[in-house]
């Protein structure tokens, strides 16, 4: 496929030899398109063991510094925009969370447990030590842009995804590291530049990796809807959408139901990486069988071939015969080639027509008299050759203007649109979003002039502006100060004043009721009923006085809510339990029933069923621990299989096992035991070492290098990289290849 990045002085250009990709396909809507690709990625080469998440639930966390170069809510409504976009393919039921670091209704940190008031004053929500970057696992998939020299991909790499999954191909985590070292980040694809990228453009990029989708190569598709998973950033945003086939990928791996195809033409590449040089290729190909894709051998990995002639109609550039490509001219387009009008070096026929800003290149088309330009800016055009400015742009005659001062376009109604490597721009119409005020309908932060759009109750349905407040009673009458986790404080509805209970120093200060001096001090309080203990909030109640009925400090009685702090369990609310001085859900150990996502159900005491939901550990299955927090299963015992060293091991009942196949159920204590291996002695290493994927010795990913693997697959890991390589003949178009693609086994290997 050529890659002439020129204006051409032909036609209105639409393929990725211009500048014009996405805008000139308005030309063409409704031409026939051609059946695109899309690729995923097997645990290793020979291998039909596909990787995807296990879960059609993931949540993922963005650092909130999100890049220096943005507010961070735009920056991380940006990343979080991505992950919406794959969300949207109906056939596909992978959902994306994104989980805070601040629970700001407890006011304590969800990972570090110290007190908070927004994501940024927990110490978890700083870290850097991402899997791209060369640190272990830990537990969370992190989004985080690397502003530092640390940053150590080289300067054409715009980022790096390592998911990390086990020899089932099931993925266990994923982080993204974001270059900001060497490019400025904005939320505008025409911005694009040496050092300047589009955050969507590259984000929902990234994300398809986070869930296993692969680079899409090029000369399998054509150039009239390039997917998003293609190793080039469109300068305009048409690869910071999805199109059909790269919703294809999600729905094949993560289907809503069952994915069926209609032909070949729906079904994956599996892509891989060449050992010895680092390029990829596709190494196998599904086929259609029954409605269903499956692993056939034989099955053709080559670009479709072309075999319109030169000067033949064309759609697309894989219409061509090899050496040919699909060029707009006129109201049409046919296969060319390139040439040097200074040579005529074009067949017999065939003459040799400049691009523009580029006399030595062009392409040769059949012969003829071009006419000369005479439209203005403003009228309707079908190629640059029309017009005076020889500039056509989706259809109309379009200013020239110089980018670092645009004077020749209008500055309230236009904005100069960078040419890649050609060194002007063009006068388009400035589509910006206006911020909208306080009060306007608004869905995300970023349309707000405030930077904040909530709902009545926090929500973002039927959201509007806030306004901006700096504390207790600087907002308007019915509304209350309420800080957010970006740091900011908003207006909402309620009040400022203080609920029953609280510290006061005179009744203005109070809600519901008069600021009364008791024990040494003062709080407010409200009036109650002495024969009904609901009338007055947790921790107090009802006594007469010479003022009346009124809440009055006294005990605790299962009324404290869970996650809120607590001194015995009596305090907790029925069902709760008071662990480390705060009150937490019961649940059992084997089943985890009632706990949350990313929750898991941790003993009281060894021998015990009876437990409490806590945030689950980093340690896989099978790695060493030292108590059961450790562990992603909450359970750290003696693994019978291993000599009884202490392992992260999945705890069952012993009268009612549900292990998998080929485990077993061995009782450790009455009535709770763990799934072991139900055919390996113990001390046998059963991990795979079939293929280059797989751990053959060593520890867990994350774990302590040296260890064994028993009793479950062990993990394995691949990153992708991918960078921008400006070239003289890439134009707008930045080429983003998979740099240094590992497995990362046991010992994680740091990319180059």
């Amino acid at each position: 496929m050529q890659n002439i990045a020129r204006i051409l002085d032909l036609a209105g250009p639409r393929t990725l030899r211009s500048f014009f990709v996405g805008i000139i396909a308005l030309i063409v809507l409704g031409w026939p398109q051609p059946a695109l690709p899309f690729a995923i990625q097997t645990v290793g080469v020979g291998s039909s063991t596909i990787v995807r998440w296990a879960s059609n639930n993931v949540t993922y966390y963005i650092n909130p510094a999100c890049s220096a170069d943005m507010a961070s809510a735009a920056c991380q409504a940006a990343l979080s925009k991505g992950f919406d976009g794959w969300m949207a393919a109906p056939c596909g039921a992978l959902k994306f969370s994104q989980s805070s670091f601040c629970n700001t209704s407890s006011g304590k940190c969800t990972i570090d447990k110290t007190a908070c008031s927004q994501d940024s004053d927990c110490a978890s929500a700083s870290n850097l030590k991402v899997i791209p970057m060369g640190y272990n696992s830990n537990g969370r998939n992190e989004l985080v842009f690397i502003e530092s020299s640390s940053w150590s991909f080289g300067q054409y790499v715009l980022g790096v995804t390592s998911p990390i999954f086990y020899n089932n191909g099931a993925i266990f985590e994923a982080d993204i590291a974001f270059n900001g070292y060497n490019y400025k980040w904005f939320a505008d694809p025409s911005k694009i530049g040496s050092s300047a990228m589009d955050i969507l453009s590259v984000a929902i990029h990234e994300e398809g990796h986070f869930f296993g989708v692969q680079h899409s190569l090029p000369g399998y598709y054509g150039n009239s809807d390039v997917p998003t998973m293609a190793p080039a950033v469109d300068p305009y945003g048409a690869t910071a959408t999805l199109n059909a086939d790269d919703k294809k990928a999600i729905c094949f791996l993560n289907p809503n139901g069952k994915y069926g195809c209609a032909g070949d033409a729906d079904c994956p590449y599996v892509l891989q990486n060449n050992a010895q040089t680092g390029a990829e290729y596709y190494e196998s190909k599904l086929t259609c069988s029954n409605g269903s894709c499956i692993f056939a051998s034989g099955a053709s990995t080559q670009p479709p071939g072309g075999t319109t002639a030169l000067g033949g109609g064309c759609t697309d550039d894989v219409d061509c015969k090899p050496g040919m490509f699909c060029q707009p001219y006129g109201s049409s387009s046919v296969c060319s080639q390139k040439c040097t009008p200074q040579l005529k070096d074009c067949p017999s026929g065939f003459a040799c027509y400049a691009y523009q800003n580029t006399p030595n290149q062009g392409a040769c088309i059949a012969g003829q008299t071009q006419p000369a330009p005479t439209k203005n800016p403003g009228e309707t055009c079908t190629a640059s050759s029309q017009c005076l400015s020889l500039m056509c742009v989706s259809g109309v005659c379009r200013t020239k203007c110089t980018l670092s001062n645009p004077v020749e376009c209008n500055s309230k109604t236009e904005k100069c649109a960078n040419i890649p490597s050609a060194g002007v721009g063009a006068c388009m119409p400035d589509t910006t979003p206006k911020l909208l005020p306080t009060g306007a309908p608004c869905t995300v932060a970023g349309q707000c002039v405030s930077g904040i759009c909530l709902s009545d109750d926090g929500g973002t349905s039927g959201a509007t502006c806030r306004q901006l407040c700096t504390g207790k009673f600087t907002c308007p009458s019915g509304f209350a100060c309420v800080p957010q986790s970006n740091g900011k404080q908003a207006c909402l509805p309620g009040s400022d004043k203080l609920p029953p209970g609280s510290a006061c120093t005179g009744p203005e200060q109070c809600a519901t009721g008069p600021c009364v001096a008791y024990g040494g001090s003062q709080f407010c309080s409200k009036s109650c009923d002495l024969q009904d203990t609901a009338s007055c909030p947790c921790g107090m109640g009802c006594e007469a006085s010479t003022a009346g009925n009124l809440c009055l400090p006294g005990t605790k009685q299962a009324c404290v809510d869970i996650g809120s702090e607590c001194a015995t369990t009596g305090e907790c609310t029925p069902g709760g339990l008071c662990i480390d001085s705060a009150c937490r859900a019961g649940c059992d150990v084997v089943t985890a029933e009632g706990c949350g996502q990313k929750e898991g159900c941790a003993r009281i005491e060894a021998g015990n069923r009876q437990g409490y939901c806590t945030t689950a550990g980093s340690v896989p299955l099978s790695g060493a621990c030292v108590g059961d927090g450790d562990c992603s299963s909450l359970f750290c015992d003696k693994d019978i299989s291993q000599n009884n060293e202490f392992h992260c091991i999945k705890p069952c009942d012993p009268a009612a096992p549900v292990c998998g196949p080929g485990f077993a159920c061995n009782s450790l204590y009455v009535g709770l035991g763990a799934c072991f291996l139900g055919d390996a002695p113990a001390g046998t290493d059963t991990s795979s070492a079939s293929d280059a994927g797989s751990i053959s010795t060593g520890g867990t990913p994350g774990g302590t290098p040296g260890g064994t693997s028993t009793g479950y697959a062990a993990g394995t890991a691949k990153s992708s990289g991918c960078t921008a390589t400006p070239t003289a003949n890439m134009g707008g178009w930045w080429l983003l290849a998979l740099v240094g693609g590992v497995w990362l086994v046991v010992r994680r290997l740091r990319l180059p």
